[in-house]
């Protein structure tokens, strides 16, 4: 067990699915209480309904409790849990329909993750996270063949384009803590943060013939912003996935501004589009998200990013809801509504304000 966990005073059980297909999850004492109130059929004591419904997403935390099979429901049709509950929970409603080209992005990548019918949910999670990355073609592989060359691409060669601006004002980030297939850069004048302190991250997603001249507008916009940090793929597979072009950012604001300006000048080309990002402009080009804190991710496999983190949520929705069940929603269907009560947004693919506070107050999967 992670020492995080184990050290953690709000975690007093462990949930283990029934399913190994399905991750183990963490619960604070509420979730225990109710979990051993509950253990057969009863109405719940009142002290137990007076200490939940003291929680303002009482509500959420029962329908969390009930979708992921930890308690049961009793309907007109017996006792119910899952995706079997479904209707029960969510009535005839549904998730609300995006409305841009990322929102529709997204849905789409959740649908693929239905189509591909993997059990597994961190090989579905990464197959969601790599969605609408562009293909490796020949003329690709020709053009980005060595590490050199992807430099010269980029611009950022002994005499690349976008090279004087970023030696004069940035200093190469890299060093020991190296990430494979990125270039990273730290502004020279920011202070020292930590990668907590960086939880706002500003998406740039050109298509990936344009990223040279989206890296240098950025690299102008972020200078003038003196953003701490960003970096930019650096091999053939960092320049064909979506998120090739990443800014961090300790305050929202900024983050917003620099979104602004990025995407002002960027309207003219063509975007690729980050899904399970929350866009900042009508083309997709420009888009955003939030890093979770420690205590969301506990375990090895929760998402150290915000994709990662929207991912994993999503796969293990989509396996809960494989195979029939008696609400015949649609697994996809099923995911978006379940990670909702996760608190995030699946119209613009944000995090719901005061996310991460619900999720700590909570105590559960989080």
């Amino acid at each position: 067990m992670p020492a995080e966990v184990a050290h953690n005073p709000e975690v007093v059980a462990i949930l283990r699915p029934a399913s190994p297909k399905l991750h183990t999850q963490l619960a604070g004492a509420k979730i225990a209480l109710l979990r051993e109130a509950l253990a057969t059929p009863a109405r719940l004591p009142d002290q137990l309904i007076s200490t939940l419904t003291q929680s303002a997403d009482c509500n959420a935390l029962l329908a969390i409790l009930v979708l992921d099979q930890v308690i049961e429901m009793e309907s007109d049709k017996g006792f119910l849990s899952g995706p079997d509950a479904h209707g029960a929970v969510f009535g005839a409603g549904s998730s609300p329909v995006p409305d841009d080209v990322l929102g529709r992005l997204s849905i789409a990548g959740v649908k693929y993750g239905q189509e591909i019918g993997l059990d597994d949910p961190i090989r579905l999670s990464v197959k969601l996270y790599c969605f609408n990355r562009a293909p490796a073609s020949p003329g690709w592989k020709s053009r980005l063949s060595s590490p050199d060359r992807v430099l010269e691409f980029l611009g950022l060669g002994a005499n690349g384009v976008n090279r004087e601006r970023l030696d004069s004002h940035w200093i190469n980030a890299e060093g020991a803590r190296a990430l494979e297939g990125w270039s990273s850069w730290r502004f020279k004048r920011a202070q020292t943060h930590s990668r907590k302190a960086l939880a706002y991250k500003l998406y740039v997603s050109p298509r990936s013939e344009y990223l040279p001249e989206a890296l240098g507008v950025a690299i102008e916009v972020l200078t003038e912003i003196e953003a701490p940090r960003f970096k930019v793929g650096c091999d053939i597979f960092g320049v064909l996935r979506p998120d090739k072009l990443v800014a961090y950012f300790t305050h929202r604001k900024e983050m917003e501004e620099a979104g602004r300006r990025v995407s002002a000048r960027l309207s003219a080309r063509p975007a690729q589009g980050v899904p399970f990002t929350c866009g900042m402009d009508a083309g997709g080009m420009v888009s955003w998200g939030m890093d979770p804190p420690e205590h969301a991710r506990p375990f090895r496999w929760n998402g150290q990013s915000w994709r990662f983190w929207v991912t994993e949520r999503l796969a293990t929705a989509l396996i809960a809801a494989s195979g029939r069940n008696s609400s015949g929603i649609e697994p996809w269907q099923f995911a978006l509504d379940r990670v909702r009560l996760d608190g995030i947004d699946t119209r613009m693919w944000g995090p719901d304000p005061g996310l991460w506070q619900n999720a700590a107050a909570r105590g559960h999967r989080d």
